[in-house]
C-alpha cells in the first residue's frame, strides 16, 4: 500500500477508513457507494472531489466480515495483502477515470 495512505480500523463499529489525500479548502467533496466495483455492494463508500475526480478516501463497512471473505477468496492468511489489493483496485479505478477525464464513481 502507498505509504501516504492512512488505514484506521474502529473495532467497536467494525468500520475501516483509508485516507488517501487531504481535501483542499475549496474542494467539492462527494461521497458515493462503490461496493459493486469490488464485490461488496453497499459496504464501500468513497470520498472524492466532484470537479477534479481526485480520490480523498474510502470507508469499508462491516470490515471484519469483508476481510474474512477476501482472505478466503484469495486463499491467504495475510490480511494486509488483501487490504492493499482492495485499496489499490479503487485507487486504480480513480486514476484511470482521471486519465480519461471522465467523472468517477458512476455507481450510486
Amino acid at each position: 500500500m502507498n505509504n501516504d495512505l492512512i488505514f484506521t480500523y474502529r473495532r467497536n463499529t467494525d468500520v475501516a477508513h483509508v485516507d488517501v489525500a487531504k481535501p483542499s479548502e475549496n474542494a467539492e467533496v462527494e461521497v458515493r457507494e462503490m461496493g459493486d466495483l469490488v464485490g461488496f455492494p453497499g459496504q464501500v463508500l468513497v470520498r472524492f472531489d466532484a470537479q477534479t475526480g481526485e480520490l480523498y478516501g474510502m470507508t469499508f463497512q462491516r470490515w471484519s466480515s469483508m476481510r474474512r471473505t477476501l482472505m478466503w477468496r484469495h486463499r491467504t492468511f495475510v490480511a494486509r495483502k488483501v487490504r492493499d489489493e482492495l485499496v489499490a483496485k479503487i485507487v486504480d479505478f480513480f486514476s484511470e477515470n482521471n486519465r480519461h477525464h471522465r467523472q468517477p464513481a458512476l455507481i450510486h
